[in-house]
């Protein structure tokens, strides 16, 4: 059951990122310009920037290109205290494959999960009629369910699109909870913390990270997609 499991995510993964290239989603010049602008400020010692640039070339990436840069993010996250080191390899390689299928659906053009979900909502529509006189059970399950996972994609694409998304670039940065530095602080985070921005203010981001809500100063956090 696990390794049919595993098949189909994996099936799906290659059929994502087949359509991620036909729809000319990888840039390269972007994507190497950013690659080298993280390794740069990662050998300087500024991880926020390290981060910033990598998630950006992640944005940017492509089947060929894509396992480069999730290397150099994970290993980062690791540093950080972001992402659990693993004593066994075979669960660090299930967690980095978990990693690119999100990287593959977050980098997936919205007009092409859209199509996908059209395309089988329109067979269905014009076929179930025959399909339930001809009892094709099979068929129909194939359908509705193909149709409700590329829904639950486009959900996901939206809920883990980079414009939702930044970094923090400063260390030690504290989570306020309201708009006031004398606030109480909920929460302190080490430099290239990747957060999720829920909504902008004069002078803060109101962020979410690990389930903590508050706001942070916005001249310590950058976006990853402007």
């Amino acid at each position: 059951m696990f390794n049919l499991k595993f098949i189909k995510i994996f099936g799906l993964l290659l059929f994502l990122n087949l359509f991620n290239n036909i729809f000319a989603q990888e840039n390269n010049n972007l994507f190497n310009n950013n690659l080298y602008l993280g390794d740069q400020y990662y050998k300087d010692g500024d991880l926020g920037k390290a981060m910033l640039f990598w998630k950006r070339a992640e944005l940017n990436s492509g089947f060929f290109n894509k396992i480069k840069v999730l290397e150099r993010i994970s290993l980062l996250k690791e540093i950080t205290g972001q992402a659990k080191i693993y004593n066994y390899k075979i669960f660090k390689n299930i967690k980095f494959i978990k990693d690119y299928l999100i990287s593959v659906i977050r980098t997936l053009p919205y007009i092409v999960i859209k199509f996908l979900f059209l395309l089988f909502w329109i067979l269905i529509f014009l076929n179930i009629r025959k399909l339930i006189r001809r009892k094709q059970k099979l068929l129909i399950i194939f359908l509705f369910k193909n149709t409700l996972l590329f829904g639950a994609i486009f959900v996901l694409r939206h809920n883990l699109d980079f414009k939702n998304y930044g970094v923090i670039l400063q260390n030690n940065v504290n989570i306020y909870s309201n708009m006031d530095p004398n606030s109480k602080i909920d929460a302190i985070l080490p430099s290239a913390t990747v957060v999720k921005i829920i909504n902008q203010f004069d002078g803060f981001y109101q962020i979410k990270n690990k389930g903590t809500i508050g706001f942070v100063d916005q001249k310590c956090l950058e976006k990853i997609c402007n």
